[in-house]
């Protein structure tokens, strides 16, 4: 009876480990805007992206290139301790240059940053991509764009 308790707790573990890789995995791997969109963001940039009113996703497959934008629920997230905790940095738009997929998103009719936003802005970069992140204060809304660096 022990072997069989210890066979079956073995299998059980194995499935919940392979699960649990496998989901890692396909966060780590999700591109285009069919899953685990958010996940993806947080996971490159250890950004936390909170409860958000509004979401719009696209993908530009040449460029390798994700957008989202979000409006975060500013009823429930502070954005000054926000920009804090995840040390955005103050900027213009103009400054800090367009998004990389401004162009594209302009014909796609997507919000785009106007220039009278109170904007912050984030990036990095790790070995499979680069990321950036821009903040309006004022409106609350968040562009965030993800450039795998390799070809999938």
């Amino acid at each position: 009876m022990k072997i069989k308790f210890k066979t079956i707790l073995t299998y059980l573990v194995l499935v919940i480990v392979f699960l649990a890789i496998f989901t890692f995995l396909s966060v780590k791997n999700s591109k285009n805007c069919d899953k685990f969109v958010i996940d993806t963001y947080e996971s490159a940039s250890h950004i936390d992206i909170p409860k958000v009113t509004f979401s719009d996703c696209y993908y530009f497959e040449t460029e390798q290139i994700r957008t989202g934008i979000y409006v975060l629920d500013t009823e429930i997230t502070n954005l000054d301790t926000y920009i804090q905790k995840f040390n955005f940095k103050p900027t213009t738009f103009q400054q800090n240059g367009e998004l990389w997929t401004n162009a594209y998103l302009m014909h796609k009719e997507a919000s785009l940053p106007d220039e009278t936003g109170d904007f912050f802005f984030s990036e990095g970069t790790n070995k499979k991509s680069e990321w950036q992140c821009l903040l309006d204060k004022n409106t609350g809304k968040m562009w965030f764009q993800i450039r795998w660096l390799e070809k999938s």
